[in-house]
């Protein structure tokens, strides 16, 4: 069931550039900005993970199912992330001879926080200052059902599809309310999915964040004469009701029909065999017993 956020609008090119101008001037005048090295061995996420790993490690191979690589391979640079002892960048002023250590980072996704943290503070400030346009924007969250997170979390194919259907059927109802509301033909549509595989208690729980404008752009009537934006109200239950029942229905996993027998696959079997017991029944012959049900009656 998709779920709706608060629309935001996002600040103008102008008052983006004054507010970074005004910022690069206070952490120049203010001595508490200045960079500081950060020790992430002193900290209890490292300490636990660093006394724990190992032990971890060899009771899942003990048990035989031991844990996959890829979660190996994040939680080692983890603990190699930050650290100098594990190599480091010397940076050096030709000015004022002020030499300055930069440990390494290890540049992953999933555990580590520091690299999660930049990777989201530079994405979101990449979206607000080079992709969103200055129009209202909302959040659309995407729950998947249970059985479908565990499929999507081993199948990219699969994620993309559901993804690909969530965004078509979310389009498709800006459009048809933008048609309702405005009167008008909506062209275009914008959005940017972020995939978020874990929950609250860091279980699997894959599920879609999703940005998209709140409205659409209308059609221009010439190419010199810029595209109007179309800013809809929030929207209603029923509504995100409509967007789930439309996901559903377009949805790539959707169970096929059942068949009720094997026999019943060609096309016309039901109607020859019945034909076939019309014409015994005339005869007066009787129906032959399954093989089965002699077995059961010799017993």
């Amino acid at each position: 069931m998709p779920e709706s956020r608060p629309a935001r609008t996002v600040p103008s090119e102008g008052s983006r550039a004054t507010s970074a101008h005004a910022a690069t001037h206070s952490i120049h005048e203010d001595p508490e900005y200045a960079y500081t090295a950060r020790s992430p061995e002193r900290t209890l996420l490292h300490r636990v993970v660093r006394e724990k790993l190992e032990p971890f490690l060899a009771s899942a191979r003990a048990r035989e199912q031991p844990a996959p690589r890829f979660i190996e391979q994040e939680l080692h640079a983890f603990l190699r992330c930050g650290i100098l002892a594990h190599g480091f960048l010397r940076l050096r002023c030709d000015d004022c001879g002020h030499n300055r250590l930069v440990p390494f980072s290890c540049k992953r996704r999933g555990f580590c926080p520091s690299c999660g943290g930049r990777r989201m503070a530079d994405t979101s400030a990449h979206l607000v200052d080079r992709v969103f346009p200055s129009v209202p924007v909302r959040q659309w969250v995407l729950i998947l059902p249970y059985p479908l997170r565990y499929r999507c979390a081993y199948d990219a194919k699969l994620t993309s599809e559901v993804l690909r259907a969530f965004l078509r059927a979310l389009f498709a109802q800006l459009r048809r309310r933008v048609r309702r509301h405005w009167g008008a033909l909506a062209e275009q549509c914008g959005a940017v999915s972020f995939i978020q595989r874990f929950g609250s208690a860091l279980n699997l729980n894959l599920h879609f964040h999703t940005l998209a404008l709140d409205g659409a752009y209308a059609y221009a009537a010439g190419h010199e004469q810029a595209r109007r934006f179309l800013v809809l109200p929030p929207p209603s239950h029923d509504g995100r009701s409509a967007c789930g029942a439309r996901l559903r229905r377009a949805s790539p996993t959707r169970d096929p029909p059942r068949q009720t027998a094997h026999r019943c696959r060609r096309p016309g079997a039901r109607r020859r065999r019945a034909r076939r017991a019309r014409d015994r029944a005339r005869a007066g012959c009787a129906f032959p017993r399954r093989a089965g049900s002699r077995r059961r009656a010799r017993r």
